[in-house]
């Protein structure tokens, strides 16, 4: 418990944590990062050869161990791994199942970790790592907070409700109090509750946030001055998590997301309000260059959608799925492209 197996290597199989016992062995906000072998596989946990192992993994990181395959399962063991709230690379695909029983536990996420600086060792969380507060719900951290997952907790004295950030600000030590704001709109999220609010000083912020299921008001000073980049790496924000009509983005503009799907704005189950917003320059391989919702009702007053481009459907907005509605206020589409249907908006999945 609260431990770290970091860089180490083995000359045949996992630099991490091989397991050749029947004893149950219980790993819980742990950090396994950083292994290797020289098979590449497996290199943060190995379960095998001849022993029926099982292993319990909460609240822990499994990342950055030898390729993709995190976990491996000896085929002659048998083993049975439960795993929850934990981040695991690759998730689900991180791990060699074929064999023996694998229990994918509730909390499980697919994440960067956002460590400070894995490179020179250093596992701690940068405030806007997703970890914070994911752990088991019932788990805390001294601080008195929902546990974070791996090793090292980011322990925050204030506790809001509004959370500042800055360009000035930082996100290894800040609080996220007004006289310590944090350097990323996410780490406000991250430290954030229910009706709490987070506030953007005019700035750029390079990131792709997500709103984590927290139904609070995310709002930028001002949309010309106030801007999210995507950096083209994913969804500039995204609501996944069955945030209701209280989940509230505004003042901002939204640049140069890339996804399959909604490269400015995703929305999932959702139900957000989306006010006083630029969505330009975002692209999707597929569907929603600006916004993709799938089975989400959400609502827009006072939003440029502009000069986004999806190479399917809905070069503007897409919206997807059996259930949800839009309602389109004093709004403006324009300059979208679509490479099949819909231009400025496709509604259905004809």
């Amino acid at each position: 418990e609260h431990s770290k197996v970091s860089d180490n290597s083995a000359g045949i199989h996992c630099g991490g944590i091989f397991l050749g016992t029947d004893a149950p062995v219980v790993i819980n906000n742990a950090s396994v990062v950083g292994n290797s072998d020289a098979y590449g596989y497996g290199s943060g946990f190995y379960l095998g050869t001849s022993f029926h192992s099982t292993l319990s993994i909460a609240n822990s990181v499994i990342w950055d161990n030898g390729d993709s395959t995190q976990i491996y399962l000896e085929t002659i063991s048998n083993p049975n791994v439960t795993i929850a709230y934990s981040d695991i690379q690759a998730g689900e695909n991180g791990i060699t199942d074929s064999v023996g029983t694998l229990i994918w536990g509730d909390g499980n996420i697919d994440v960067d970790p956002m460590f400070v600086d894995s490179a020179n060792g250093d596992y701690h969380l940068l405030a806007s790592s997703q970890l914070i507060n994911a752990g088991h719900p019932d788990s805390t951290d001294s601080d008195g907070s929902r546990a974070d997952i791996g090793v090292y907790p980011y322990l925050n004295s204030y506790s809001g409700p509004t959370w500042y950030i800055t360009e000035s600000g930082n996100d290894t030590t800040a609080t996220g109090a007004s006289d310590d704001p944090f350097r990323s709109i996410q780490s406000g999220i991250n430290f954030s509750s229910d009706d709490d609010s987070v506030t953007a000083a005019a700035g750029t912020y390079v990131e792709n946030i997500n709103f984590r299921g927290r139904n609070i008001k995310v709002v930028g000073e001002d949309r010309e001055t106030t801007i999210i980049d995507g950096d083209s790496s994913g969804s500039v924000v995204t609501f996944a998590n069955g945030e209701d009509s209280t989940a509230v983005l505004m003042g901002f503009t939204i640049t140069n997301g890339a996804s399959e799907q909604g490269g400015g704005i995703y929305l999932y189950q959702s139900s957000p309000g989306l006010y006083d917003l630029t969505v330009a320059q975002n692209t999707a391989s597929s569907s929603g260059g600006g916004i993709s919702a799938e089975n989400s009702s959400f609502t827009l007053d006072g939003v440029t959608i502009l000069n986004n481009t999806a190479n399917e459907n809905g070069g503007g907005i897409y919206r997807s799925g059996s259930t949800g509605s839009i309602v389109i206020s004093n709004s403006v589409i324009s300059e979208n492209t679509a490479g099949i249907n819909g231009g400025g908006i496709k509604i259905g999945t004809y």
